[in-house]
């Protein structure tokens, strides 16, 4: 984008007051209870092709094998 578009809009943002622009408050604690399962964040490679791909994502082959969803023929 041209710098005539995007210094305007950005010289704006920085000229807010902190008021307008943040909103400032007491900091609050929030308890996660983890599910049942594998957590969605760990991956795994393909058993078919390598490809690193994350657990809840990965399909069970009638092989036994656990595969990315395009090597599972997901859709075919």
């Amino acid at each position: 984008m041209p710098c005539e578009i995007t210094d305007p809009l950005v010289e704006k943002v920085l000229s807010l007051p902190e008021e307008e622009l943040l909103d400032i408050s007491e900091i609050k604690t929030v308890g996660v209870q983890q599910k049942k399962g594998k957590n969605i964040f760990e991956a795994e490679r393909c058993e078919h092709c390598g490809e690193l791909t994350f657990v809840n994502k990965l399909r069970l082959t009638t092989e036994g094998k656990l595969v990315c969803i395009p090597c599972s023929g997901y859709g075919d």
